[in-house]
């Protein structure tokens, strides 16, 4: 089984049988597995992860990590969607305006576009990241907690003229300003609470706020995208999702995002499988929006399993718990990317 979509630099990416191209194919078996005793019913953390826990993940990361089962409790959903909060303002500072989009990936992204946009380095943001710069007691490292928008990078003049403390200080405010402001999100959207009441960690919540911010686009998507997620991880179904794919082989082995996902990949025994692997991510694999973080906490009311987005332009998402009309959405989005010539996303 396997969900699709997802945004990244490339545009949504699909996991899905494309007949007549050689591409995917994904097993479906993983249900009668449950039922078999063959698997263990919602082990929703691995990747080595504990509540709050999670080793901070990186190219030379230990992903071996065991898996914990946990109870499969249903997810209860939410009778009116919560209004997300509206961002309070970020802290008044003088310098250059630095703009951040949700759902960006730190390593490949987000760090880049903060470089390109402050003329810091990599290296001088990694040292920020590592510093004391406001992350909730639950972060497993920077991944999720840098909300989205238009910040200020406190400094005036070309970094190469500061001396090191100085760049460091001004680096650490920058990606300072983007913790609080999360903070100040979580705080309005109840996340902790919420959490408790839905049965997970506030670091699961943000996970799934990360795949769905990746996954769909409008609040009401990204709702049901939640609860499909839900679904899945409370019958013991692998997510399936690429997005997260990409990201956990990226973020293991150094393999770029957007590079091809082949069937072997698929079927291969690695930590980071989603398609193989019952339970969630061991953390965020973005930088979810307000939306996406109210969504996880929210999710719509329904049975749906599977998603594929069928228009490029449009975003609209197909949502079903039904394979063989999973299978003609998949065939939909197929004749929409035919219809365009292919463009980033149809592959």
């Amino acid at each position: 089984m396997t969900v699709a979509s997802g945004t990244g630099a490339g545009g949504p990416r699909r996991a899905v049988p494309r007949r007549g191209r050689g591409a995917w194919v994904v097993l479906s078996v993983v249900v009668t597995l449950v039922a078999a005793g063959l698997i263990v019913a919602q082990p929703w953390r691995w990747w080595g992860v504990g509540e709050g826990s999670a080793p901070p993940l990186g190219p030379t990361a230990d992903v071996t990590g065991s898996v914990t089962p946990t109870p499969a409790t249903p997810i209860p959903a939410s009778p009116t969607p919560s209004p997300a909060p509206t961002p309070s303002a970020a802290p008044s500072v003088t310098g250059l305006p630095v703009e951040v989009a949700a759902g960006q990936r730190w390593v490949d992204q987000f760090r880049p576009s903060l470089a390109a946009q402050t003329g810091l380095t990599e290296a001088d943001l990694d040292r920020a990241a590592a510093a004391a710069i406001g992350l909730p007691a639950y972060a497993a490292g920077v991944e999720g907690f840098l909300f989205p928008g238009t910040y200020t990078f406190p400094v005036n003049t070309d970094p190469a003229d500061l001396d090191p403390a100085d760049l460091d200080a001004a680096a650490t405010a920058l990606l300072s300003q983007m913790t609080a402001q999360f903070s100040a999100t979580a705080a309005a959207l109840d996340l902790e609470e919420g959490a408790a009441n839905l049965g997970l960690t506030p670091l699961e919540v943000v996970t799934v706020a990360s795949i769905v911010q990746a996954e769909v686009k409008s609040p009401d998507d990204q709702r049901k995208a939640a609860r499909a997620i839900y679904n899945r991880l409370a019958g013991g179904t692998p997510l399936g999702v690429e997005t997260a794919y990409r990201y956990g082989r990226l973020m293991a082995e150094g393999v770029p995002y957007d590079d091809a996902v082949t069937l072997a990949q698929q079927q291969a025994d690695t930590p980071y499988n989603v398609y193989r692997n019952p339970g969630l991510p061991a953390g965020p694999i973005g930088n979810p929006g307000a939306a996406a973080l109210d969504a996880a906490l929210h999710p719509a009311d329904g049975d749906w399993l599977y998603w594929v987005t069928v228009d490029l332009d449009t975003w609209e998402t197909v949502f079903t718990a039904d394979y063989s009309e999973f299978l003609a959405a998949a065939d939909r989005f197929y004749a929409w990317c035919d219809a365009h010539g292919d463009p980033p996303g149809c592959y």
